[in-house]
């Protein structure tokens, strides 16, 4: 049997995450579609927000009264050649002037950005736990874990900034690896850059970069600070960070000037103020006016803090079930002591994720919309989340032999309990829940209330649910996205059905292959061994 390198294995982890991430694709939801806008405007001469959002009043109105969205710059230059590639595509095509080149255009935008994001994460995860010491096909197991076992399923589908933040950190990591076991400067600045790169998505991310630097310096003073060449190594990283993170801070300012006129502003400071002046409508935000000048930070840190942790609608713990399975793994010491190194840079690689996660839950503590809104879990934690569960899995399988069977069978229970739980993420629309639970028609158990929904829905019934609004009640009904409904707006009806069969084909395939190429990966561990 031919034996599939290190090398091989990124690049097979690489092809099938981008065609299931493909398959799985739903092209735009609301916030990426506003993103979107700025994208075109970048390289076209369409305005920066729709027309629908501006007779709204739902935008700002920025310096020199351009109208302007709420967001930062990151997730739309992210966009920027994908949308390129899609309008010449589409042009190709002659669909540019019609309605269905136009969905077909947004839909190509998507594929072409965020299925290769889902799919580097993948890989470079899997790559970190390489470095990190795990054999190949439990590396591959916990760079799997991290797409079907975590809620990064859900933003791999759903295209948030979290799938970019994501892969922006475990780069950030896996360069800095580099660095400390091969001193290769190149890899340090690689490293320190796309730390920065964070700060014009979100600038909270400060808490991934405080995070990251954590690590490395805690594996560089591991042995003490006597270390030789410690303080050189120290004034290259602290320089490197520092070089990375005021350029793209410098960036992000820059933008922010060029929106509003002004440098120290962020876009909350203005939405705040042109609510309180009458410019933009509140009702999208808030019931309380005058909004008070702290706003959105309004909230008891106990709610903020204990919802992410233990509410049933936002709890890591539910959501993020394998932080669970590597607590288990930790109490069941999956180190092993007799490696000191592998000690040293698993130890600090989880103190690193665990400080970003702690820095998160202080800094959106008091943040009115702490859970992330309609999404499936905590969505601003989710980066040192992903960062802990990624260990779970690998950690599991190399103390598995040495557990007994009740211990082994709990733990791979938690993990297909993982799973399910993302893949319930994905069948209906996220805010579906939320909702049925604002018209008591619900319960709090957010999850449990999605598999009910799950089975009235296949035992033939239709889920419509009233949406409670100031103006009475109007019929909301729940369209299921785990299958390409986009695809109706642009290609003809005799062809739909065809369509729907060839998706169907093309998910079956592509979780097959996963299965095989794991299969693959344990017969060659299993040859190893012998």
């Amino acid at each position: 049997m031919k034996k599939l390198t290190k090398r091989q294995v990124a690049f097979s982890l690489f092809g099938l995450t981008f065609i299931f991430s493909l398959v799985i694709n739903s092209g735009f939801n609301i916030d990426t579609y506003r993103r979107y806008q700025l994208t075109r405007a970048i390289w076209t001469q369409q305005p920066a927000v729709t027309q629908e959002d501006a007779q709204s009043r739902q935008v700002l109105i920025g310096a020199n009264g351009n109208l302007s969205y709420w967001y930062g710059m990151g997730q739309s230059i992210f966009m920027l050649p994908g949308d390129i590639i899609a309008a010449n595509l589409v042009s190709l095509l002659q669909m540019q002037q019609t309605q269905a080149g136009e969905l077909l255009r947004q839909h190509l935008t998507t594929g072409l950005t965020f299925a290769p994001i889902s799919a580097l994460a993948i890989t470079i995860g899997f790559l970190i736990l390489i470095e990190l010491g795990f054999a190949l096909l439990y590396s591959a197991l916990g760079a799997l874990s991290l797409l079907f076992g975590t809620t990064f399923l859900y933003y791999t589908q759903q295209h948030q900034e979290n799938s970019q933040i994501l892969l922006l950190v475990l780069t950030g990591y896996y360069m800095h690896l580099r660095w400390l076991k091969q001193n290769r400067l190149l890899s340090l600045i690689l490293g320190s850059a796309t730390l920065g790169c964070l700060f014009i998505i979100r600038l909270t991310t400060a808490a991934d970069v405080v995070g990251e630097s954590v690590f490395v310096i805690l594996v560089l003073c591991w042995h003490g600070f006597k270390s030789p060449g410690l303080k050189t190594k120290l004034v290259c990283f602290f320089a490197s960070q520092a070089a990375g993170t005021f350029v793209f801070f410098l960036i992000d300012r820059l933008f922010q000037y060029g929106r509003f006129g002004d440098w120290n502003s962020n876009y909350l400071t203005v939405l705040v103020a042109q609510i309180n002046a009458g410019i933009v409508d509140p009702t999208a935000y808030t019931d309380q006016l005058p909004l008070p000048a702290n706003w959105p930070w309004i909230v008891p840190a106990s709610e903020g803090i204990g919802g992410v942790l233990f509410s049933p609608e936002k709890s890591i713990f539910v959501y993020d079930l394998l932080l669970v399975v590597l607590l288990f793994g930790l109490l069941l010491r999956s180190f092993k002591p007799g490696d000191g190194n592998l000690l040293r840079f698993r130890s600090c690689y989880l103190i690193g994720g665990l400080v970003s996660l702690i820095l998160y839950l202080i800094g959106y503590a008091n943040v009115v919309f702490w859970g992330g809104d309609s999404a499936w879990g905590a969505r601003y934690h989710t980066a040192p989340v992903h960062l802990l569960c990624l260990l779970a899995v690998p950690l599991f399988m190399e103390i598995r032999p040495r557990l007994v069977a009740g211990v082994r069978w709990l733990i791979t229970t938690l993990i297909g309990l993982a799973i399910f739980t993302q893949v319930a993420g994905f069948t209906f629309a996220s805010e579906l829940e939320l909702y049925q639970g604002s018209c008591g028609q619900g319960t709090n158990l957010r999850l449990l209330q999605r598999i009910l929904n799950f089975f009235n829905y296949i035992n033939g019934h239709l889920v419509i649910i009233q949406q409670c609004s100031k103006n009475g009640r109007t019929d909301w009904e729940v369209v299921p996205i785990f299958i390409p409904f986009h695809a109706q707006d642009y290609i003809p009806p005799q062809l739909q059905a065809l369509t729907l069969l060839v998706w169907i084909f093309l998910l079956c395939f592509s979780l097959a292959c996963f299965v095989i190429f794991l299969l693959f990966l344990r017969s060659q561990q299993k040859q190893n061994l012998l």
